[in-house]
Formats: C-alpha cells, sequence, structure tokens
C-alpha cells in the first residue's frame, strides 16, 4: 500500500482502544457522523433511530435530564412516524386488495353475461362470443366414405 504513495504523501495508523469504540461512536454522533448521515436514506435513518433507542441509557446517563428527554422524544417521533407509516402502508394494501377483488368480480360477471356460440350451419364454423363474431377455419372432413 505504501508503493502508491507519492513523496509528500504519508500514512498514518491510527489504533483505537477498543474499549474507547462505543464512547467514539457518540462522539461522532455528536458532530452530526452517524448511520443517518453517512447512509441518507431510510436504511440509515432507520439504523441511527434504532442506535439511539438501544442507547437511551447512554443518554440518559450521560447528557443532561433535558437532553436526555429531547432524545426520547425524537426517538418517539420517529417511532410514530414508522407507525403512520406502516398503517399507511397497510391502509394502501387494502385498498389494492379491495380494487384487485372488485376487478376481478366484475371480469367474471362480464364473463358469466358473454353469450358464447358455435354455429356449424354454414362451410366455415361461426363462434359468437358477445358482439364479436369470428370465422373459424374449415373443419377436415373425417373419412367417413365406406371403401367398396
Amino acid at each position: 500500500m505504501t508503493d502508491s504513495l507519492r513523496e509528500k504523501d504519508f500514512l498514518e495508523l491510527i489504533v483505537i482502544d477498543r474499549n474507547y469504540c462505543k464512547e467514539l461512536c457518540f462522539e461522532l454522533n455528536h458532530y452530526g457522523v452517524n448511520h443517518s448521515t453517512v447512509f441518507p436514506n431510510l436504511d440509515g435513518l432507520s439504523a441511527h433511530v434504532n442506535w439511539i433507542s438501544e442507547h437511551i441509557n447512554y443518554w440518559a446517563e450521560r447528557q443532561k435530564d433535558e437532553e436526555s428527554d429531547k432524545f426520547r422524544a425524537v426517538a418517539q417521533v420517529w417511532r410514530e412516524v414508522a407507525e403512520q407509516f406502516r398503517q399507511e402502508n397497510e391502509s394502501l394494501r387494502n385498498k389494492i386488495d379491495g380494487l384487485s377483488e372488485e376487478v376481478k368480480e366484475e371480469a367474471f360477471a362480464k364473463a358469466d353475461s358473454l353469450e358464447i356460440d358455435l354455429d356449424f350451419s354454414d362451410e366455415k364454423p361461426i363462434l359468437s362470443i358477445g358482439d364479436a363474431v369470428h370465422k373459424l377455419p374449415q373443419l377436415p372432413a373425417g373419412d367417413n366414405k365406406e371403401k367398396g
């Protein structure tokens, strides 16, 4: 790896004590480096809210009561938002299921009301489905002649 460095470049190895890793995550979060800022999508936001919820005791111990109440309130708001999204998603799913059932029933009703007729009186059979009329290809004649 050092082969690709130029003379003015340098590479520094920083070793973080295993016991300090958890504290470092909280400090980085304090400066705005967390899942929701590194991964700015719903997954990142969800991971950050879960992280805050899991470590709420840390906030209570380390922060003033006022600040920990703020974090609790933020976590509660996100829980409510998540629940609202879940309910709206369920409502939409139910509407889609209802519409799907209506369309299905409508299609069956239309299919049941169609009149189907097959007429062999002409040279070519005629198939009638509702208002649509289709002439079918002539069916091959069977060999009914007696051989003599």
